[in-house]
């Protein structure tokens, strides 16, 4: 009895026995707020395309003028063997770099003389500004509109560098600020400035411009990310969250394949921009029809909004409930409210990860999303500098993320969270020493191997989110994901020059990203298993979790018995401390 008694005690009890954990409310809910995806994860990527450095070379203008510029004079012309440098050691890892220099041209000798071998000096120069691009993708972008290239070339992955600085700063911002003010609100303000932002961003005039308001949406990226995940997460009960997380990854496939489908279509950079601020303006319309986390309304003493929103999951569930259970939910409701008041829980910060029955765990979630990080970007960030069609590489590069879905609903359970993590950790590593050495041309078997580690890496994202959410009680919960979040953006700071090193030695980049991550793969042994387990609802829950590290994993598919384990160690742990 006492054991019942304790488990009655939690939010998820409510939501597995009375009104409903995984039904018609909480999949409605995930489909009404799928247009917000569009907004909260197209902006990420869309400065790949809106800066995308086409192949260019200074203009030779005694030879490009001669009869009028031929598109073709850009690579395929005899003149360029004379008149511009041979091959350029390209700053990149994942391709060979250029046929000729980019950069640099040979001096005219007499401008009236005409484009032959003889008039052409023997020490490259500058082009001093005056490029010629192609335009067979784009008739202009970013990077040809301010001439991002060559000496300005650092500006250009610079915003690269924005974006981190973005995503370390929303990191830092959207842990706290979704626990203070609630998730819904946060979350929605998130992604309105988003919008607005793009649609300025377009209208840029100069390069600081645009790079402004690219670290203003990048900062507004994570605070959307943590609300969202929590959210979504806080609205099903043990045995529906591995289900939520793969429906939620599922969704990311055709939201991707039409991202691809409007970086085609769009070539024109302003309007590319416009277009992803219009549709991210239309999904604001999704505020009318979402609620507010019950747990957050719970644990924030708004106990008569969080009682109202349970009866209505309720009638959405077409779960009829009697008087007594009614007066149960608010008895429960008035338990954890009355458990909070006052408490040190409501105080929690980010300083509670670092106690002792935190911290080993905490030190190893924050290397695991560092390497994650570090991992996901250099991969993602330069996938349209790989040789061939970078709109077919772009969505062959997306597609890659496509199998964690059947993986993760076959194996999230059977296997847990904490060993697929060791998986797909171990997996964009190998991958990495692989993509080190495999020689280039070897397109098809690069493509393969690149695909490959951007399975692991977005496997990895996943899998680390969703630990940390299960991990932490709730009012610690998105201040833990800001903070490791925020720790893994500020080592990735450097990824868009991560190519850099390759002039020192081709495979280096490759091999400093993956030997790491083996590494952390097998910290990860070492995490605590979260699978079918209840939420933390205050720090006493995530302390007892955190004892688990040798649980049983065999078990995992039994949802009852794995939530009763988990409220013995709770209940233990409190009559302990009492």
């Amino acid at each position: 009895m006492e054991k019942e008694k304790e488990k009655k005690k939690s939010i998820d009890y409510i939501f597995e026995s009375l009104v409903g954990g995984g039904s018609y409310y909480q999949w409605t809910t995930i489909a009404i707020m799928l247009p917000l995806s569009m907004i909260m994860g197209y902006p990420l990527m869309l400065f790949l395309f809106t800066s995308y450095v086409p192949e260019h070379r200074c203009r030779v203008p005694i030879c490009d003028d001669e009869d009028g510029f031929n598109p073709n004079a850009l690579v395929n012309s005899d003149f360029l063997n004379f008149a511009v440098p041979d091959k350029h050691n390209a700053k990149e890892f994942l391709n060979d770099g250029y046929a000729h220099d980019p950069c640099n041209v040979y001096p005219i000798l007499d401008a009236s003389a005409g484009c032959v071998a003889s008039n052409f000096g023997p020490n490259k120069t500058s082009c001093d500004g005056d490029f010629i691009y192609s335009t067979d993708l784009y008739p202009e972008t970013l990077s040809t509109r301010f001439n991002l290239v060559c000496e300005d070339q650092t500006k250009q992955r610079l915003l690269g560098t924005f974006t981190m600085t973005g995503l370390l700063l929303g990191s830092l911002i959207g842990g706290r600020s979704g626990d203070y003010f609630g998730r819904k609100k946060v979350l929605y303000a998130a992604c309105l400035v988003i919008s607005v932002v793009l649609g300025i961003a377009s209208l840029s005039t100069s390069y600081a411009m645009f790079a402004a308001c690219h670290i203003i949406y990048s900062t507004c990226l994570p605070i959307s990310w943590i609300c969202y995940q929590s959210i979504t997460t806080e609205f099903f009960s043990p045995g529906y969250r591995k289900k939520a997380w793969v429906v939620k990854d599922a969704i990311g496939i055709p939201m991707a394949a039409l991202m691809c489908f409007i970086v085609y279509m769009m070539r024109d950079w302003r309007y590319l921009q416009l277009t992803i601020a219009f549709l991210g303006a239309f999904s604001l319309i999704t505020w009318f029809f979402t609620h507010e986390s019950v747990r957050w309304l719970a644990q924030n003493n708004k106990r008569e909004e969080a009682k109202e929103m349970l009866l209505h999951i309720a009638k959405r569930n077409k779960r009829k409930l009697s008087p007594e259970q009614i007066n149960e939910i608010d008895v429960i409701l008035g338990e954890v409210a009355a458990s909070h008041d006052g408490e040190e829980s409501k105080k929690l910060s980010v300083m509670h990860m670092f106690k002792r029955q935190y911290i080993f765990t905490t030190g190893i979630l924050i290397i695991g999303w560092i390497c994650t990080n570090l991992g996901y970007y250099s991969l993602s960030l330069n996938a349209t500098k790989l040789s061939g069609n970078i709109f077919l590489n772009f969505f062959l590069g997306t597609m890659a993320d496509s199998p964690t879905v059947l993986i993760f609903y076959l194996t999230l359970d059977r296997f847990g969270r904490k060993w697929n993590m060791v998986f797909f950790q171990a997996l964009l590593g190998i991958s990495c020493l692989i993509l080190a050495f495999l020689p280039k041309e070897n397109f098809y078997a690069f493509m393969f191997v690149y695909m490959l580690g951007k399975l692991g890496a977005t496997a990895s994202f996943a899998l680390v989110w969703l630990i940390t959410i299960e991990l932490y009680p709730t009012n610690l919960r998105t201040q833990a994901i800001g903070l490791c979040s925020a720790t893994a953006r500020l080592f990735g700071l450097g990824c868009p020059f991560v190519g850099n090193l390759a002039v020192y030695w081709k495979p280096l980049p490759m091999v400093l990203l993956g030997a790491p991550t083996i590494v952390v793969a097998l910290l990860m042994t070492r995490l605590p298993e979260t699978a079918n387990k209840d939420l933390p609802q205050d720090f006493e829950d995530g302390a007892a979790l955190n004892k688990q590290k040798e649980g049983n994993n065999n078990n995992n598919n039994n949802n009852n018995n794995s939530s009763s384990n988990n409220n013995d160690v709770v209940m233990q742990e409190k009559e302990s401390k009492q």
